[in-house]
């Protein structure tokens, strides 16, 4: 369990470029300006899209969140790696500390939402065969400094320099894949493939600049460039891939705040 700390940020501070929030070490955890719903996203592991119910506070109010807890070298090892485990182990105990500290109580259930539907283009799906590392809770690599993470299987981060974006999947499948992909997309990516075997695969992709109110009504648009350099999201998916995506509904699992109150001072 996390030992908790936290205090409210006045409003007026809440700059959404001006915010931080995750893991911060072995059995840490730190938010600065960061809206609560952000880190019941964090928490729960879903989009903030999907998270329904409670006051207008959860969304715009920022808060500061300093948690520690007591670990051991072998966690200590494994957080190094960035395993599954890890990121469970972490998700439940900060869970415990929204609970604890923001009374939160949630609940889950499906609803019919816009989603994008992806089967496989005319060709088949563009991917590797699986070629990753079973990760062994009870031999977690030790990484000297500057040696990379090894690639465990089922495990897919992303990357991003700038405008461009990059994830690259281990020995994933094709749901897990599309999951990790869909943090990035308007909608929800829901395998339709019917593709079974665990792959590799690394898909590339560059976002639109973002224009500030300011700039954009200073800027002639004949000499201004906010086309990106690279594919969008969903043209990478089919180029580099093989993947077609449909626009449509379907079940999508959400999260309901059923209560939450206000930290009291620390």
């Amino acid at each position: 369990m996390w030992r908790r700390s936290s205090r409210s940020v006045p409003r007026e501070s809440s700059n959404p470029y001006q915010r931080s929030y995750g893991n911060a070490g072995p059995g840490q955890y730190l938010a600065r300006n960061t809206p609560l719903q952000l880190i019941v996203a964090q928490a729960y592991a879903i989009r903030t899209a999907y998270i329904f119910g409670g006051p207008a506070w959860v969304s715009s109010d920022g808060y500061e969140i300093l948690a520690r807890a007591e670990t051991s070298a072998e966690e200590a090892r494994s957080t190094r790696n960035g395993t599954q485990p890890m990121f469970d182990r972490d998700r439940l105990r900060l869970q415990a500390l929204l609970e604890a500290r923001f009374s939160l109580k949630v609940h889950r259930e499906t609803r019919q939402l816009p989603i994008f539907a992806v089967t496989v283009a005319k060709g088949g799906p563009k991917v590797q065969p699986a070629n990753c590392i079973t990760f062994d809770p009870n031999r977690p690599a030790v990484l000297r400094p500057g040696q990379f993470r090894p690639a465990y299987c089922g495990l897919a981060p992303s990357e991003q320099n700038g405008l461009s974006f990059k994830v690259t999947g281990s020995g994933v499948t094709m749901a897990h894949f599309l999951l990790s992909l869909s943090n990035f997309s308007a909608r929800p990516l829901i395998d339709h493939t019917g593709y079974t075997p665990t792959f590799n695969a690394t898909v590339e992709w560059n976002v639109e600049p973002i224009q500030s109110p300011g700039s954009l009504a200073e800027t002639d648009k004949s000499s201004r460039s906010t086309e990106p350099s690279g594919p969008s999201l969903l043209t990478a998916l089919q180029e580099q891939l093989g993947l077609k995506l449909k626009p449509t509904k379907g079940p999508i699992d959400v999260l309901v705040i059923d209560k939450v109150e206000r930290p009291s001072a620390n």
